[in-house]
């Protein structure tokens, strides 16, 4: 619905910050599906500001499923800094 939204309105603002995750995710697929560039630019900069724990596998599919380098990019540094706190919470205590 955003999509089409978007298509007759051209205004990007159909999509913004406090759409859910789910939405979010259908819509960039949506977008990318109908090239729907500027739109699928946007929701990928949404998606890359929103990486969790939980969703983070789920993002990273959606990413290389549709090429999308802004998820991408964002997904890599977010599991680098995971990493290196799971990495630093399990080393034991300095002496």
């Amino acid at each position: 619905m955003k999509v089409l939204e978007y298509l007759y309105t051209k205004d990007l603002s159909v999509v913004g910050p406090t759409m859910p995750i789910e939405l979010m995710i259908d819509t960039f697929s949506l977008a990318s599906q109908y090239n729907v560039e500027s739109l699928k630019y946007k929701l990928g900069v949404m998606l890359s500001l929103n990486i969790t724990v939980e969703n983070v596998c789920q993002l990273l599919l959606l990413a290389d499923a549709h090429q999308c380098v802004e998820v991408q990019f964002n997904r890599l540094h977010y599991c680098s800094q995971v990493d290196c706190i799971i990495y630093s919470q399990n080393q034991p205590p300095p002496s």
